[in-house]
């Protein structure tokens, strides 16, 4: 059943990943040029407004280069015409588009950049962060993907007066030492002509922040606005539930080659009892086949780091969560992956309220214990993680009742974002 799982997620995200080429017109010599228009909101063209496309996998890189990874700038002329020459069609893109009192941040998949696309322009948001000043780490705060940075005042409040409204990870940057450290702080979703204030970001340099859940959209992580396609998923003994970047959604596809199991699942934000955005995960296991029925929610980063990131320096993983079912924490190995002898794990008992998890790696065990707790240490295979998932299992939880998990605040512990290069 492992092996059916495994094939199953690797030949479907390939299909859905695959796709075809980005419809521009061809430049010559491996480049391409996008023809655009960009208009305000009322219509009329944006001439001057200033465009920059980002390389949005090579962000973070470029940030450690002290760059902010724009690969083309461009201005519009008169009648809001620009033209952005690529020169390779493949990169994963961001679009920031500035002008006056109103903006634009488009991520570009690579299906969805067409000749004579039109951006409108939305008045700009404002966002303000507060960090606990006697920290005294964050210095600057930068917005993922996008150019958009901000300095600490001396209150330690971090202010950004004209954002292009759309949805970021919020990059710290610590600057006590010759050698600056990144942190994720938290997310963000921007609305135009508003403002957003946040006080309860992530501070830490040595904690690792997956996902807050806090864009209001089920699929994309903290994480993958820094590490494109780094984002959620979910996956039972029939079907399979993958973020779409094209569409901005996401995909169900049922398993075909299933032996008929009616496993049901689903993924949706919701507010949680403490009044934060979180994500709700459903499942109702299948009660009419013969199988083993299953249903697993996570995150991977097999689609960037072919042989996974490492995590041996990890303390633990840690979670808020409530909800109704035994959930196991499943942390997976690339070694055991092709070997098929199973995961990292840990069984965690739900409950209806909002509880603080700590999964200290002493307490992953891999299923079953006998021998391969002695072929297989932590210390060894945890320098080749590729997936870090939630499993409702039928071992440990009736068929057919309804299952849930309500999880926020996902960390790893002692790990810093410099795994994820």
């Amino acid at each position: 059943m492992q092996f059916v799982k495994l094939l199953f997620i690797f030949i479907t995200t390939a299909v859905l990943f695959s796709g075809c080429q980005p419809q521009v017109t061809g430049g010559g010599s491996g480049t391409e040029t996008i023809n655009a228009y960009v208009c305000f909101s009322d219509g009329k063209p944006a001439k001057g407004a200033n465009v920059k496309i980002i390389d949005a996998l090579g962000w973070m890189d470029s940030v450690r280069r002290g760059s902010d990874g724009v690969i083309k700038y461009a201005v519009a002329d008169s009648y809001g015409k620009i033209e952005l020459p690529v020169q390779d069609s493949n990169l994963s893109l961001n679009l920031q588009i500035d002008h006056s009192d109103e903006g634009v941040f488009v991520n570009l998949g690579k299906n969805n950049i067409r000749d004579m696309d039109t951006f409108r322009l939305k008045a700009y948001s404002t966002y303000k962060a507060f960090f606990d000043s006697s920290s005294g780490e964050v210095g600057e705060i930068l917005l993922s993907g996008s150019s958009y940075r901000s300095q600490s005042l001396k209150d330690g409040t971090f202010v950004f007066d004209k954002v292009a409204p759309s949805v970021f990870s919020v990059i710290g940057i610590s600057r006590k030492s010759a050698l600056m450290t990144y942190a994720v702080c938290g997310s963000v979703s921007l609305a135009s002509g508003k403002t957003t204030s946040e006080k309860l970001l992530n501070k830490e340099f040595n904690r690792t922040l997956l996902d807050d859940f806090g864009y209001g959209t089920v699929g994309p992580s903290c994480i993958g606005k820094i590490i494109p396609t780094v984002n959620w998923y979910a996956v039972s003994d029939s079907s399979l539930i993958l973020w779409n970047d094209d569409k901005r959604c996401m995909d169900v596809i049922t398993n075909d080659t299933s032996y008929m199991s009616h496993t049901y699942m689903s993924m949706e934000s919701v507010v949680n009892k403490a009044g934060s955005r979180s994500m709700r995960f459903i499942s109702v296991l299948d009660t009419g086949s013969g199988g083993s029925p299953y249903a697993i929610t996570g995150l991977s980063v097999l689609k960037v780091f072919e042989n996974g990131i490492d995590l041996s320096q990890m303390k633990s993983i840690s979670f808020k969560a409530q909800g109704k079912g035994t959930v196991w924490v499943r942390i997976e190995a690339k070694t055991l992956i092709d070997s098929t002898t199973g995961n990292f794990t840990c069984p965690v008992q739900l409950t209806e309220s909002l509880t603080d998890y700590c999964i200290t790696v002493d307490q992953l065990r891999i299923m079953p214990e006998i021998e391969n707790a002695y072929r297989y240490s932590w210390a060894a295979e945890s320098k080749k993680i590729l997936n870090i998932e939630f499993e409702f299992n039928c071992y440990v939880n009736p068929r057919g009742d309804t299952l849930s998990m309500i999880i926020d605040d996902l960390y790893l512990d002692n790990v810093g974002i410099d795994v994820f290069k």
